[in-house]
């Protein structure tokens, strides 16, 4: 899923793929249930979405979506290359 912040991917994936696995760099962002933007650990979040995103294609999930703004290419490039 690709889009600026706020422009309703979770809600479009929530909506429209009610099974799927979602994958979301911005879960690590939460502490104590709410969203905590943390830029300097950006780089080992987005890296733990990757393993989480590589695991469960190993499981074979059906439907994995990261929930990412993924805007830039050099973003999405480690999913294709996993």
């Amino acid at each position: 899923m690709r889009g600026v912040s706020g422009a309703g991917k979770d809600w479009w994936i929530k909506s429209n793929l009610p099974n799927a696995k979602i994958i979301s760099t911005d879960d690590y962002h939460m502490v104590n249930g709410k969203f905590v933007f943390q830029k300097e650990k950006l780089g080992e979040f987005h890296n733990l979405s990757l393993l989480a995103f590589i695991s469960e294609c190993q499981k074979k999930t059906p439907l994995v979506v990261v929930n990412n703004t993924n805007v830039r290419m050099f973003e999405l490039a480690p999913f294709f290359q996993s």
